[in-house]
């Protein structure tokens, strides 16, 4: 519910956006991109997470017709790579094959 208020009170600040139904996914960025500042990687895409999740809710409540925030996701920053590099989407698409076999 915080990171909900953060986005309203992000939307009102920052857009002409009023309604739940009126984000998108260049808004969605520009909030992940907002909510990324001061936070690890992991924070930050967890944040996301959550909204992607409160969006299934209002999706199938009819507030929302789609989730801006199924591709919105934070880059890591450099300086947090020390515990090694993310798996690239190509070496998911192969875990995920080998785990279905």
């Amino acid at each position: 519910l915080n990171l909900l208020g953060q986005l309203a009170q992000w939307c009102h600040d920052h857009t002409h956006i009023k309604f739940v139904s009126e984000i998108d996914s260049s808004a969605a960025w520009q909030f992940a991109s907002y909510a990324a500042q001061g936070n690890t990687a992991k924070t930050r895409n967890n944040k996301v997470g959550h909204l992607r999740t409160a969006w299934k809710i209002f999706l199938t409540r009819g507030k929302a017709s789609e989730n801006p925030w199924t591709l919105a996701r934070v880059q890591r920053n450099p300086e947090e790579e020390r515990h090694g590099r993310a798996f690239t989407a190509d070496e998911i698409a192969d875990f995920r094959a080998r785990m279905l076999q």
